[in-house]
């Protein structure tokens, strides 16, 4: 079943990571799918080539999450639903 929206929400302190990943993740907010499954696709793509594994640490330190796999979950979900719309919702640790 398509989605019509596909939130990502991550803690303020995790954009610096996604920035030196070289992606500029609020960039997608209110964006249509139509447009950012490609785009992230291409960041997923980037980042398998490239040598960095860019990491934070999920709230409570609970687990360490890639910033690739979160890419290519936004990626996945645009792909399936590119009538959706992306949000991205930054909250305070």
């Amino acid at each position: 079943m398509p989605f019509q929206r596909i939130s990502l929400q991550p803690l303020a302190e995790w954009l610096p990571t996604f920035q030196e990943a070289g992606v500029d993740l609020l960039a997608y907010d209110g964006m249509p799918c139509s447009e950012a499954a490609g785009s992230l696709a291409e960041a997923v793509r980037h980042l398998e080539a490239n040598l960095g594994d860019y990491k934070f640490t999920a709230p409570r330190g609970s687990r360490e999450i890639r910033v690739i796999d979160v890419l290519r979950w936004a990626a996945d979900h645009c792909a399936e639903s590119p009538r959706a719309t992306m949000t991205v919702r930054v909250r305070n640790a």
